[in-house]
This record gives structure tokens, C-alpha cells and sequence, in this order.
């Protein structure tokens, strides 16, 4: 029922009008023109699908956090009950750095990739076979279903990621720390102490702007650190790994360009007071 809901609610309110209106306005986007949903002769029926995580702080785990996972439309004008479709919850006292979110990942990249393929799998996300008998109804469902189709005509096509910055830190580990731990990311110079390339400059002209990473050298540095699942889905792009506004927006940047414009009012005053 949860994944019937999801599909109904990312095609609203608009239908089908509503994907080839978001592929006809991303088209000439870097990563769209490399997209393998655009080269389909299928395109309008690829609905694109995003995949955001976030940590939620529990009181009843001590002061642990629990790692959200969830799969959603881009269309989608629903509520987040009906319109994601949870795919895991994990307490952070169970994570191992480099391994759980790893093996996670994995799944979640096969499961993307028949999304995107609009067919239900014949193999595992270890490339196994399905096994004929399992132990569970869903496993059987699985193995009498394999090559159907997943929705009629339907694809689903991943055209980002949604996060903050510690929790892509977490799903793209060791990418993101391999990086130099004083630049913002993986994916440009921005750094937090290099005066030339400093983070907080939001000029036009501001040097960390002309050090943006491309998706080549991004995909250089995951073979060097020994590939990543995420990489594997169709259509990933570097430029597909997005902040999530309320966190890097409303409670980041906007939040710190506030309060160092009221500090520098203040300095100000109090300058011209002593004047």
C-alpha cells in the first residue's frame, strides 16, 4: 500500500503533463544532458524521483540519533507521509564509518537502478539469482513477479540527492573524507580557512567559485577512495548531490549571514558612538 500511494501521489496534481514539463525545464542542466532518461525514447513516462536522509535526535536513545532514509517524488505536492516511501531507519550506535552506510547504499543503488529500468529484478543486489523457494512471502512475491513490469508504463529516474552536509558525510564516506578536511566538500575548494578560497564569501566574483570540481575529477576521487554504490545508479551526477535548503538554508547560511550582519550593525553603532 505504502509504495502504491507513493507512485500515485508523485505524479500529482498535474499527471503526465507534470514529468515532461520537468525534463523539458532541466533538459539543458550538465547532468541532464548526460541522463540516460533524456535518451530514452520513453522520456515522458520517466518519473523522476529523488532520495533524501537526515538524522533525528530521540530522547529515549540517550541522546542518540536514528539515520532516516527515504525515497520521493519530485513532483510530488503530497504530504511526506503518502508521498515518501521510507527504505531504512538506523540507530547511529550501529553505524561502522565506511561499512554500514556501504553496504546500505548498495541496496538502495539496485533498487534505484530497477526503478529506473521499470522492471521487477531477476537478480539480487549482490548479482545472485533469485532463489526459487524463500522463507518469506515477500521473497516469493519476488521470484514469481521477476521481468514484470514494475508500474505499466511507468520509469523512475533518480535526479538527486537531498541532505545536509553531515549526512552526505555519512552516505558518501570515504568520498567526502578524503577530501581535505578544511574545505567545505567534496565537490569544490571552498575552504573554511584559506582566506583566497573562504567559504563565507558570497561575491560574484569570489575565488572558491572558479574551483568548483568537475564531475570527472569527482569520479576520479571515488575510484581513488574505491568506487561508492550511490555512483552506480542511472543518471548520477556530482551535481545531482544537493543540500537540503532547510538545513543549509534557512538554519545555515541564511542563518549566519544574518547574524554577522546584525554583528557588523552593532560594530558599527558602537564605532560611531566612540566617534
Amino acid at each position: 500500500v505504502g509504495s502504491e500511494m507513493c507512485i500515485r501521489d508523485s505524479l500529482r496534481p498535474f499527471g503526465n503533463f507534470s514529468i515532461v514539463k520537468f525534463w523539458e525545464t532541466v533538459e539543458d542542466s550538465e547532468w541532464a544532458k548526460v541522463h540516460p532518461a533524456l535518451a530514452s525514447s520513453c522520456w515522458k513516462w520517466h518519473v523522476p524521483v529523488r532520495v533524501h536522509g537526515d538524522d533525528a535526535s530521540i530522547k529515549t536513545l540517550n541522546g542518540g540519533k536514528l539515520a532516516i532514509f527515504s525515497i520521493h517524488g519530485a513532483l510530488s505536492k503530497a504530504s511526506s507521509l503518502t508521498s515518501r516511501l521510507l527504505s531504512f531507519v538506523l540507530w547511529d550506535h550501529w553505524v561502522i564509518n565506511g561499512d554500514t552506510f556501504h553496504d546500505l547504499m548498495s541496496v538502495c543503488a539496485w533498487s534505484l537502478t530497477c526503478a529506473h529500468h521499470g522492471v521487477l529484478p531477476g537478480l539480487d543486489h549482490k548479482k545472485a539469482p533469485l532463489p526459487e523457494i524463500s522463507g518469506n512471502q515477500a521473497g516469493a512475491w519476488r521470484y514469481k513477479h521477476q521481468g514484470e513490469r514494475i508500474a505499466g508504463p511507468y520509469y523512475f529516474s533518480f535526479v538527486g540527492s537531498l541532505g545536509d552536509w553531515p549526512w552526505h558525510h555519512k552516505v558518501l564516506y570515504p568520498i567526502w573524507t578524503s577530501h581535505a578536511h578544511n574545505f567545505c566538500c567534496a565537490r569544490d575548494l571552498a575552504s573554511k580557512v584559506f582566506a583566497e578560497l573562504i567559504m563565507h564569501d558570497h561575491r560574484g566574483n569570489a575565488g572558491w567559485r572558479r574551483t568548483r570540481i568537475s564531475h570527472e575529477r569527482f569520479m576520479a576521487a571515488v575510484d581513488a577512495a574505491g568506487g561508492h554504490p550511490m555512483t552506480e545508479i542511472p543518471g548520477f551526477h556530482q551535481l545531482l548531490i544537493r543540500i537540503d535548503t532547510m538545513h543549509n538554508g534557512f538554519l545555515g547560511l541564511f542563518q549566519l549571514t544574518n547574524g554577522e550582519t546584525i554583528y557588523d550593525l552593532i560594530m558599527i553603532e558602537l564605532s560611531l558612538i566612540h566617534i
